[in-house]
């Protein structure tokens, strides 16, 4: 019965323990989060896709802060909202895919985040420079790093090419009888 008891005990302080541990993993506001909003900044960038995407101006504008976003709410104005909500939706559905990469430090309170866009003619890459604030992370800066144009177009069937000849010539695999094994 002693056995059964300690058992008991055992399985119940390893569960406790499971469970401090993973609430301490999941605290509302590990670092690289806003302690405001707890949104990591990959998630602004994430959400200014979706928010272009479905033409969302407001959201889409709110990813941004300082003259970066005083510039495109004053397009915005000179557009109006349907043109520049339009325009957002067509930029969006040129795109044929993204990646978006980790998050590299740059500062105490910013990041550098890449996005990877795969269009039909060209791959563009492009870096999102992001401060944190007392509202959550917004973004600064976008430079665009390179567009290239990749050897096959977009959606245009692969094919595969016979390697040229064997990758090592003239290497000849080590005698085994020089070095006998133990």
């Amino acid at each position: 019965m002693n056995r059964r008891i300690l058992a008991g005990f055992l399985t119940v302080a390893l569960l406790g323990l499971i469970v401090a541990t993973n609430a301490r993993r999941h605290s509302p506001a590990p670092s690289g989060t806003s302690s405001r909003t707890g949104e990591p900044p990959e998630a602004v960038v994430s959400q200014l896709i979706a928010n272009a995407t479905n033409g969302k101006i407001n959201s889409y504008l709110n990813s941004f802060t300082g003259p970066l976003r005083d510039r495109l709410a004053r397009e915005a104005g000179e557009a109006g909202p349907a043109t520049f909500a339009e325009r957002l939706r067509a930029a969006s559905s040129a795109r044929k895919g993204h990646a978006i990469h980790a998050p590299e430090p740059d500062g105490p309170d910013a990041v550098r985040i890449a996005v990877e866009s795969v269009y039909p003619d060209r791959n563009e890459r492009q870096v999102y420079r992001l401060e944190r604030g007392p509202d959550g992370w917004r973004i600064v800066e976008v430079d665009t790093i390179r567009g290239r144009v990749p050897a096959a177009r977009f959606g245009a069937p692969a094919s595969f090419r016979e390697p040229e000849g064997v990758p090592v010539e003239g290497v000849e695999p080590p005698d085994e009888s020089e070095n006998p094994g133990p």
